[in-house]
């Protein structure tokens, strides 16, 4: 649990560290409430919860001394409804039509008085601060994080130009009530894709089936007007968890949003969603990803919607998921790679990215080279690559004769280790690197005839010292062939 928003209060009573924790029901977070430490000397005081208010998901509080010595705070304060069975477990078929995680059913703004902690010292805590040095066994602090370098963000194909757009396909707030403790607010997620990601573009994908509508239309344009004056493109999305799995959909029109929620809302299983969809919005105008949970029943393949599923996520902070992406690639699902973040905690990779090669800087071009899959996965760095093979280029069809030359670009924030190119979803190539930049050319006189695809995992070395990810990584998005026999001298 990471206590969010800390604000630290010094009065009469001694020093207090107020903060919000996450309000629980089994492993799931609903809204917060207010606890308080103190400082013991030697570590901290039991948390003890402050009034009896549940915030708002992701509202600021405050807190004040009064004259008396007692504390007060004021707060955005909701309450929850009780859908079926406590909204924690249905037997039966699950009906989107009447199951949601605990909406938002009223809010006000709450001011009380909060008694002090039966912890609280009644004299001021004396705070000591140490500098950490080498110690006498030459241990030394941690590195400095290397220079990273900048990877050339222009590509030229086919008469066209396109640029190199970085971004993060899948997060949420505290509003999805799935961590909490680890989501943070929408303000956050924006500063994040501004200022410390430095992303071009984001998207905050909540859990629909957890929230009111109010809720959901709170958050999808309170993160676009957060990043209306910066460089970050804010794109509209959600996730959705009916069966067989998790599904993000993504639309650039608000009111395409409108009828794609009721699509999910109203069904019981994601193959019910197609046919709605076809009859409700414009072709062209709704992106499906899927990601690892679930999607792995023997029949899924009669869940896929090729007209809508252009891309599936191979990388997210839970790790890289190559076979899982093989098998729906095995069983017919012409689908590229995007790398995204899920829920922003502590895992195998912090953060999953989506490399994407747009004609422009513009939602709308974003958009559409997600579904062209002029795209890339990796779980971290801001690594450049592009594979094509006899031509085409990686995300898209094509024919040849004879055996099929593989071209891969890359390029690495740091020196790059090793490229491994995949057929059909078995390693065919790998070949060692150990330059900062490399075109790889490479002939496959083994492919059999018929369809094939193929993609390509890069490796690099990683970016810090001491934090994770312990290697870079990114996958190509595949390129789909089909291999016919050499033509006649």
């Amino acid at each position: 649990m990471i206590p969010t928003a800390p604000k630290l209060v010094v009065g009469e009573a001694g020093i207090r560290l107020v903060y919000r924790r996450p309000e629980h029901a089994e492993y799931m977070g609903f809204g917060w409430g207010l606890w308080s430490v103190t400082p013991t000397g030697d570590g901290w005081s039991q948390a003890e919860r402050l009034g009896t208010a549940v915030g708002f998901p992701d509202t600021p509080y405050g807190v004040v001394n009064g004259k008396d010595g007692a504390l007060w705070a004021a707060a955005h304060a909701c309450a929850y409804g009780h859908p079926v069975n406590g909204g924690e477990r249905v037997t039966g078929t699950p009906s989107r039509r009447t199951f949601s995680k605990h909406a938002v059913s009223e809010d006000a703004v709450l001011v009380e008085r909060v008694e002090e902690p039966a912890v609280a010292h009644k004299a001021s805590t004396p705070v000591s601060l140490r500098t950490l040095a080498a110690s006498s066994s030459g241990r030394t602090p941690n590195p400095a994080p290397q220079s990273l370098a900048t990877v050339e963000r222009s590509l030229a194909r086919d008469g066209r130009k396109y640029e190199l757009l970085f971004g993060d396909l899948h997060r949420h707030s505290a509003y999805s009530k799935c961590l909490a403790a680890n989501d943070g607010d929408v303000v956050d997620h924006a500063r994040w894709a501004r200022d410390v990601g430095e992303l071009d573009f984001y998207a905050l994908t909540e859990h629909m089936e957890y929230m009111s509508y109010g809720e959901w239309r709170w958050t999808d344009r309170l993160a676009s007007l957060l990043t209306r004056d910066s460089r970050v493109l804010a794109l509209h999305g959600f996730e959705t968890a009916i069966p067989p799995g998790h599904t993000n959909f993504f639309y650039v029109d608000e009111r395409v949003g409108e009828a794609v929620r009721v699509a999910y809302l109203s069904s019981d299983r994601l193959e019910d969603v197609w046919p709605k969809l076809d009859s409700w919005v414009p072709e062209g105008s709704v992106l499906a990803i899927r990601h690892h949970q679930g999607h792995g029943q023997a029949n899924v393949a009669q869940t896929f919607a090729p007209r809508y599923e252009l891309l599936v996520e191979i990388i997210q902070c839970r790790g890289e998921y190559r076979g899982w992406a093989d098998r729906l690639l095995g069983l017919g699902l012409e689908a590229g790679f995007v790398g995204a973040t899920d829920h922003a905690y502590a895992a195998a990779f912090p953060r999953g990215l989506t490399g994407v090669w747009a004609a422009e800087r513009t939602r709308e071009s974003v958009f559409s080279g997600l579904r062209a899959r002029r795209t890339f996965a990796t779980n971290g760095p801001k690594m450049r690559v592009f594979l094509s093979a006899f031509g085409v280029g990686m995300g898209e069809r094509g024919t040849c004769h004879g055996a099929p030359d593989l071209e891969l670009e890359m390029e690495g924030t740091t020196r790059l280790d090793r490229a491994e190119l995949y057929r059909n979803g078995k390693l065919v190539h790998v070949e060692e690197i150990g330059e900062r930049a490399a075109t790889l050319r490479w002939r496959d006189g083994n492919a059999p005839q018929g369809r094939a695809y193929y993609y390509a995992r890069v490796l690099q070395g990683r970016e810090h010292g001491t934090f994770q990810p312990h290697y870079g990584v990114a996958y190509t998005s595949p390129v789909w062939l089909h291999i016919g026999a050499e033509a006649a001298g």
